[in-house]
């Protein structure tokens, strides 16, 4: 593990983080159209940097998207931490939020997620209602919601040795629903 820089030239067409890849921005990552990032089933962590410009950001099945912007996934794309021209988000894939200061979910953020995991000590506020199918991660921080702005657990616990899908986990002894 190291950390490294890449350098994109003018035929530059896409990139793409595949099974079990982890790649962490260290600085802002524009796509210029047809520039597209691809996340396959690997782990994008964007921590307060941004996916920018007019080229597509595609999420797969099972794929994680760690978010520490305040504003998260935004319908404008002029804030947040993804504000391509086209944003494809699956609804089998896995979020978590990891910041400093009250993040929120955002007004494009998918309301139908696998997996919604939250690593903030200053917590989450839910922007619109979520329906979270496997799993939820409470590693650090509370979840808010109101009536409005609702989270639904689909239900369905399931241990699973490999990864954190189908089990809900409190790591920290303070981390709870608020709602």
């Amino acid at each position: 593990a190291g950390i490294g820089q890449m350098t994109l030239n003018a035929n530059f067409r896409a990139i793409e983080i595949t099974a079990g890849s982890f790649l962490s921005l260290g600085r802002e990552c524009i796509l210029n159209n047809p520039t597209n990032a691809f996340l396959n089933y690997g782990t994008l962590n964007t921590g307060t940097h941004i996916v920018s410009g007019s080229g597509k950001f595609a999420q797969a099945d099972l794929a994680t998207l760690i978010l520490g912007a305040e504003t998260g996934i935004q319908a404008s794309g002029d804030s947040g931490n993804i504000q391509t021209g086209i944003r494809e988000f699956s609804k089998k894939s896995a979020y978590i939020f990891q910041g400093a200061t009250t993040q929120r979910t955002g007004s494009a953020f998918p309301d139908t997620v696998s997996m919604l995991g939250i690593n903030n000590p200053s917590g989450i506020v839910l922007t619109r209602q979520v329906f979270c199918a496997d799993s939820l991660l409470l590693i650090r921080g509370n979840i808010n919601t109101d009536e409005v702005h609702s989270l639904t657990f689909g239900g369905r616990v399931i241990r699973s040795d490999s990864n954190f899908y189908g089990q809900v986990n409190a790591g920290w002894e303070n981390s709870f629903i608020d709602g």
